[in-house]
């Protein structure tokens, strides 16, 4: 997962952390199990996408961190609780 905020174009930030996932039939990533098994360009490529994405659209994205698979459950699990809340907090 990609740790990130995000701002808008009068300075609003909030949080919009990315997970990543390869799809079960790829050909070219079947073997990829975690980022580890990922090569850093290709991780600083697709920063560079959402970087470049929400800047043609006026926004402002900063990643913040890297995190493997508990990491992307326990935020995963975060969102699930504050939804069932009823809360975006």
């Amino acid at each position: 997962m990609l740790e990130a905020e995000q701002a808008d174009g009068e300075g609003e930030t909030e949080r919009t952390d990315r997970l990543l996932a390869v799809a079960e039939a790829s050909h070219g990533y079947r073997e990829v199990r975690a980022l580890a098994d990922l090569d850093a360009a290709l991780l600083d490529e697709i920063e560079r996408f959402f970087v470049s994405y929400n800047a043609a659209r006026g926004k402002r994205f900063t990643p913040r961190g890297r995190g493997g698979a508990r990491r992307a459950r326990t935020i995963v699990d975060e969102g699930v609780r504050r939804h069932a809340a009823g809360s975006d907090a």
